[in-house]
């Protein structure tokens, strides 16, 4: 079976590496796998290039008319059996490329994996969703708060949690070695990994950095990523003299970085799908405290794995952080649970395995 991976610009964020690592583990004896990319960075792609007959990338800074020309052209030319697109842009462009060229394919639309509480369909991007969910074969979102968000019928829509690779969690740098480049001095620090977008709500990270220097001086908020916000946050910080926040920016051992500390936390207001980041904490045993928006209540348990957040203030949260610093038995017990969890139900293996059984249902009907 050949299948096409569709995806944006190649560099560093989860879908890119979801989709690297899912390249990894599917058997290379039953699919013929291909990669086009807008545009492209190195960062995931050494380690799945033996996996992969064919990767191309357009070299693009925006898609267009020539980009959808360029897509039919290679469609046509390839001939996949599928074509899995892991971008919004991508599957409306595999969808008008499906209709010019000559070759037909089947359409798996990958490219929920956000769960918004509200999505105006009036929207260009709620048009293109509109579209997506008309044209596409097969939709497969990471949560069933993705689905239930964007409409998707039952009959189309499938729920396949993400996946991670559990061997990313070996070898990683010392806890103190970490401490000691990022010049964190206090005895507990806590973890915020998320890109500074509008998606994320950093003014709370930083109002509860706040509320919690009321209370002690003995923890340090880690803020891990980067984006539109960025700058203003951190002039913020500077401008109302916070001193128990640090930035470290883009990371590329985000693995070594969350064990250094001792909670994460996921300020996502606006809805997650099932979070990278939430995985990365949980599969190295630390407690979460997230907003439960969207589908993080599907992999935080509340009071298990750690404390999902309705409208709680600053304060509160402030309180339920310091609670858990001076309860080591409990934020060992979460992060346990959590790291328990991962390990039976949020592998890449078994988000492979899933991912598989949509490739080999597809073959059935298309050889009957």
């Amino acid at each position: 079976m050949r299948i096409l991976f569709l995806i944006g610009s190649y560099g560093v964020g989860g879908k890119e590496r979801q989709l690297a690592e899912l390249i990894k583990v599917l058997p290379s004896n039953e699919f013929e796998l291909h990669l086009l990319v807008k545009n492209h960075s190195a960062f995931y792609l050494e380690g799945i290039r033996d996996q992969l007959r064919s990767f191309r990338s357009l070299d693009r800074k925006h898609f267009g008319l020539s980009a959808l020309i360029d897509y039919a052209k290679y469609i046509s030319s390839l001939k996949p059996d599928i074509v899995h697109s892991w971008a919004t842009p991508t599957s409306v462009l595999a969808i008008f490329a499906r209709l010019i060229c000559k070759h037909k394919f089947i359409l798996i639309d990958g490219s929920i994996r956000q769960a918004p509480p509200k999505v105006n369909w009036l929207s260009g991007y709620g048009f293109q969703r509109k579209v997506i969910a008309w044209f596409s074969n097969i939709i497969v979102a990471n949560s069933l708060a993705g689905l239930k968000s964007y409409a998707i019928d039952n009959r189309k829509g499938k729920v396949i949690y993400n996946g991670i690779d559990l061997n990313r969690f070996n070898n990683l740098v010392d806890r103190e070695d970490i401490k000691q480049k990022n010049e964190i001095k206090t005895p507990y620090s806590i973890i915020m990994v998320a890109s500074f977008s509008d998606m994320k709500d950093h003014d709370k990270f930083i109002n509860v950095a706040k509320e919690i220097s009321y209370i002690r001086q003995d923890v340090t908020f880690v803020a891990v990523g980067n984006g539109i916000h960025f700058k203003r946050i951190k002039k913020r910080v500077l401008d109302e003299h916070i001193i128990n926040v640090i930035f470290i920016g883009q990371v590329s051992d985000v693995e070594s970085q969350v064990s250094a500390v001792d909670i994460g936390v996921l300020f996502s207001p606006h809805g997650e799908g099932i979070s990278n980041s939430i995985m990365e904490y949980m599969a190295l045993g630390k407690p979460v405290i997230a907003d439960d928006a969207g589908g993080t209540g599907e992999i935080v348990k509340h009071g298990i794995t750690g404390y999902l957040l309705a409208n709680e203030s600053p304060k509160t949260i402030a309180g339920l952080i310091s609670d858990l610093l001076v309860d080591n038995k409990q934020r060992k017990e979460m992060g346990e649970a959590g790291r328990k969890l991962i390990r039976e139900s949020f592998t890449i293996e078994r988000m492979g395995k899933e991912i598989e059984k949509v490739y080999q249902g597809i073959l059935v009907n298309l050889t009957k």
